[in-house]
């Protein structure tokens, strides 16, 4: 997953979150990444130009 890529995490989703090396830092950025999408998205915070 390019993501996780640009992290410089490697591996491939979902497996990733269940690494034994970066499972807890992945778990962490994805999570927070899912928090961070949903305030976005129930917050209206998107637009159409």
């Amino acid at each position: 997953m390019p993501f996780f890529r640009t992290w410089e995490l490697a591996g491939k989703f979902p497996d990733i979150l269940t690494d034994e090396i970066v499972d807890e830092s992945v778990s962490t950025l994805f999570d927070d990444t899912e928090a961070l999408f949903k305030k976005v998205i129930d917050k209206k915070m998107t637009h159409r130009q």
